[in-house]
């Protein structure tokens, strides 16, 4: 029996920039050496919380088509080539166009299953599935992060010295509801926290922090 054939996305990696937002992913068969008849998929996300099935496109090949009801995690696909226009020998064969709804930050694979898959002679394609990778949510580094800082970034101080640090974000582009942070000294032998101090109009706390040296 020939190698399997692949089923594959293009793009094969998408990312969301925002929760709602809207991608295509177009699938393809990679060759067909003995035509194709028809097929009977099912197209599904890894994690349905993340993403969504909104809608599906047919190939102008298929006489015949429906699917299972949209939006869902997963949807069926049946298609059939009743005029023969996909001949024995054709590449890269258009077999639909998927559109993904983002739902939630995280990532998830757009993946599918086959139910029937047919050549021209009603025999079995025996196909390689590779998988679209979706991403959702904002990216490492991306510039509307905020950079919390600690201000001063280095102090020394002499034996029961204290020294008020600041604690500062740069920007919050969305705004700011509200925080939950956690402060800690890697050696809490050297030092202690003594007080806490909210400034009027500042995102983040003013906090002094009194350093007793200790020499070992």
């Amino acid at each position: 029996m020939a190698a399997c054939e692949e089923l594959y996305f293009v793009p094969q990696e998408s990312v969301f920039s925002d929760i709602g937002s809207v991608e295509s992913l177009n699938l393809y068969l990679d060759q067909a050496p003995s035509g194709l008849s028809g097929y009977n998929l099912t197209l599904s996300i890894s994690d349905p919380s993340v993403a969504r099935i909104t809608g599906v496109e047919f190939p102008s090949w298929s006489s015949l088509n429906n699917s299972s009801s949209l939006p869902a995690g997963s949807v069926q696909i049946k298609a059939v080539d009743l005029t023969e226009k996909v001949n024995a020998g054709a590449s890269d064969v258009f077999l639909g166009k998927v559109t993904v709804e983002s739902l939630a930050s995280g990532k998830a694979n757009l993946t599918v299953f086959v139910n029937r898959f047919d050549d021209d002679s009603e025999n079995t394609i025996s196909v390689t599935i590779l998988e679209a990778k979706l991403t959702v949510g904002k990216t490492a580094g991306n510039s509307d992060n905020p950079i919390v800082s600690i201000l001063p970034a280095e102090s020394t101080l002499s034996l029961g010295a204290s020294q008020i640090f600041e604690i500062r974000a740069d920007k919050f582009p969305g705004g700011l509801s509200g925080y939950d942070l956690n402060l800690t000294l890697d050696n809490p032998a050297v030092g202690k926290f003594t007080n806490v101090e909210f400034l009027p109009g500042l995102p983040f706390p003013k906090t002094p922090v009194c350093l007793p040296l200790m020499l070992i």
